[in-house]
C-alpha cells in the first residue's frame, strides 16, 4: 500500500491511539470535536421478522457540508413489507445536542439512542414514524485495528469506522400508518467520524453485511480518489455463531461485472464477488440480480441553482440493494455452501 494511504493495524498505531485488542465501552461515545472541518454519525439499522426494514442515524452534522459548526440532524427511515418508505431527516438547532465520550449516549431534542455494546436503547419520535427499539449484541464488538484510515504522509487526516454491534437481535415499537407495530428481529449498529471531507479523499465504497443462518459477514471495500492513486483498501469480518473467525481484510479481493445503467447516470454492477483467501482457507462470497431499495442523488438536498453548478462538476450518488447472496466457505473444518439475500449499498462519491 502506499504511503499515502494506512490502514492503522500495527501495535504502534494502539499505543498511539490508546487502544486494546478488545474495544472499550467509551470508544462509542463522541470521538472528535463538532466544530468546523470535524463529522460523526452513529447508525443502526433492524430487518424485522415481519419484512419491514428500519434505518436510524444520529449525525452532528451532515458529511455532505463538513465545514458548517455543529448541525445536529437525526433519520429515520420506515420501509414495509410492500415496499413503501416513510423517511424523516430533520435538522435540529446545536443547543439540542448532547453526547458523552464515556459510552454511547447521545441526545438530540427528545431523539436519544444510549448503550454499552452490549445493549442499546434507541427512541426517535417524528410524530408521524417513531421508533422505540431495543438492539442486543450477538457478534463480538469489531474493528479493523485501531479503526482508521489515515490520508497523507502526514497521518492527520482520517476516516474512521467501529461496529459495536456487527450483528444482533432487535425488539421493540414502531410507529408509522397511523398505527403503533409491536417489532422483532436482527440489527446492526456502526459508529462513523473524521476530519477530513468524504469527497476529498474517496471516489466510492462498496459495503455491506450478510447474515445466512450461523455466519455473518460484514465487507467493505474503499477506493481512494485520485490524488491517492484510486488505492483500494478491504475491510472483512467474518463471523459463525458469537465467535468472529477472520477480522483481516488485507486478503480480501472483489470483482465485478455486468453494469446496469441508472437513469441518474450512474452504472452499477449485477454481479459481486468477494474472495478471502489465506494459504488453503477460503471464502467466497457471490452477490447478484440487486434489487434495488434506495436511490438518491446527494445534491438533492441543495438549492436548485447550487445543485445545477455542482453537477457540472460532479454526480454523487448513493445506492442501496438486497441481493441474492451465496457464500462457498472453505475455512479450517468448515465447508459450506449456504444461500440468502444479504444488504449491500454503493456510494459514489465523484
Amino acid at each position: 500500500m502506499n504511503k499515502l494511504l494506512e490502514v492503522a493495524m500495527s501495535e504502534e498505531w494502539f499505543e498511539k491511539e490508546g487502544l486494546e485488542q478488545e474495544p472499550a465501552i467509551w470508544e462509542d461515545g463522541i470521538r472528535i470535536d463538532t466544530g468546523s472541518g470535524k463529522f460523526e454519525w452513529w447508525y443502526f439499522d433492524a430487518h424485522l421478522d415481519d419484512g419491514t426494514t428500519v434505518v436510524a442515524i444520529f449525525f452532528t452534522k451532515s458529511y455532505a457540508n463538513i465545514k458548517v459548526p455543529l448541525t445536529p440532524l437525526v433519520k429515520l427511515s420506515i420501509t414495509t413489507p410492500e415496499g413503501k418508505t416513510y423517511l424523516k431527516l430533520i435538522e435540529f438547532p446545536k443547543g439540542d445536542f448532547m453526547a458523552s465520550d464515556k459510552q454511547c449516549d447521545i441526545k438530540v431534542a427528545n431523539n436519544w439512542v444510549k448503550g454499552d455494546l452490549k445493549t442499546y436503547n434507541l427512541h426517535i419520535d417524528f410524530e408521524e414514524i417513531s421508533a422505540d427499539l431495543q438492539f442486543n449484541r450477538v457478534v463480538p464488538s469489531w474493528r479493523p485495528g485501531v479503526g482508521k484510515c489515515f490520508f497523507g504522509e502526514a497521518k492527520k487526516e482520517f476516516f474512521a469506522w467501529f461496529v459495536p454491534i456487527p450483528y444482533g437481535t432487535v425488539s421493540g415499537k414502531l410507529k408509522f400508518e397511523g398505527k403503533e407495530h409491536e417489532v422483532m428481529g436482527t440489527g446492526y449498529h456502526d459508529h462513523n467520524w473524521g476530519n477530513v471531507p468524504l469527497t476529498k479523499v474517496i471516489d466510492h465504497w462498496y459495503w455491506g453485511r450478510v447474515d445466512i443462518g450461523e455466519y455473518k459477514a460484514i465487507f467493505f471495500e474503499m477506493i481512494s480518489a485520485k490524488k491517492y492513486c484510486y488505492e483500494r483498501v478491504n475491510l472483512f469480518m467474518f463471523a459463525k455463531g458469537d465467535k468472529i473467525l477472520i477480522g483481516d481484510g488485507s486478503k480480501l479481493t472483489l470483482e465485478k461485472s455486468d453494469y446496469i445503467t441508472h437513469r441518474g447516470g450512474k452504472k452499477y454492477p449485477e454481479q459481486l464477488t468477494f474472495h478471502w483467501k489465506d494459504k488453503n482457507d477460503s471464502i467466497e462470497i457471490n452477490i447478484s440480480n440487486p434489487e434495488l431499495i434506495d436511490d438518491r442523488s446527494l445534491l438533492s438536498g441543495m438549492p436548485f441553482l447550487k445543485r445545477k453548478i455542482a453537477g457540472v462538476v460532479v454526480n454523487p450518488y448513493y445506492f442501496r440493494f438486497n441481493g441474492k447472496t451465496e457464500i462457498n466457505i472453505n475455512y479450517k473444518d468448515i465447508k459450506e455452501n449456504v444461500k440468502d439475500k444479504s444488504l449491500y449499498e454503493i456510494m459514489m462519491l465523484k
